[in-house]
């Protein structure tokens, strides 16, 4: 686990989860709490598909991007009528 941790760029960024997900795999280390096992697992593929997701960056938000499609419709018909 310290291991697979170390190589994500998202882990220095994000200590916390990082510390979840060790926390998650030393319940799954720990035969005395076999009964948590299966809730650990799926918690510790929460916490590694989120440190290995890539962020999906909007370019814009929603309202900058229906003021630039405004935008669009206005100059539109304008720059048509200025260029003849």
């Amino acid at each position: 686990m310290l291991d697979e941790t170390a190589l994500l760029a998202k882990a220095a960024e994000r200590p916390a989860t990082v510390a979840g997900a060790r926390a998650m795999a030393r319940i799954l280390d720990d035969d005395a709490l076999l009964a948590m096992h299966p809730q650990a697992v799926r918690q510790l593929q929460v916490i590694l598909n989120e440190l290995h997701s890539v962020t999906k960056r909007k370019s814009k938000g929603r309202l900058a991007a229906v003021q630039q499609m405004t935008k669009v419709k206005r100059l539109g018909p304008s720059a048509k009528r200025a260029s003849t």
